[in-house]
């Protein structure tokens, strides 16, 4: 800070105070993890989130044994799977994925919000549920880098 320039002192933001002594970094830059068979929403939440200054990287899976094995291996920041896949759901893997990483968020983003909120996704280790009809893509970023 430059007094003679009368430059304010900035407040600490929640971001700044996000220090996590065991991985030894300010999680300031999230790495994420996208889990959905569409390769739509995939290919737009991957484009959105990799502009964005927030994000390291992303890491896609379009089944639930690879988005296993990926978690395993990299322990995202954050993770955000589709509920259904085909006769599966995220419901199947989302204990596994809590246990690879227990400080990670875990967003279900999926179009039966419904379904997934009775299969009881929050208690298997969900954080949130996000209905896709009625929330915009830019919101789903938000909710994963802010």
């Amino acid at each position: 800070m430059d007094a003679m320039r009368g430059d304010r002192p900035r407040p600490v933001t929640a971001a700044l105070r996000a220090y996590v002594p065991e991985r030894g970094r300010a999680v300031l830059e999230k790495r994420v993890l996208l889990i959905d068979d569409e390769p739509d929403i995939l290919t737009l939440l991957t484009e959105l989130l990799s502009e964005d200054g927030r994000c390291l990287s992303v890491q896609t899976a379009s089944t639930l044994d690879e988005a296993v094995a990926m978690a395993r291996a990299d322990c995202p920041d954050v993770i955000v799977t589709d509920f259904t896949f085909g006769r599966r759901s995220s419901a199947e893997i989302l204990p596994t994925l809590r246990a690879a990483c227990p400080d990670a968020k875990v967003i279900v983003h999926t179009s039966s919000g419904f379904v997934a909120q009775q299969a009881g996704v929050v208690q298997l280790g969900a954080d949130l549920v996000v209905q896709k009809a009625s929330v915009s893509l830019f919101d789903v970023v938000e909710l994963v880098l802010g």
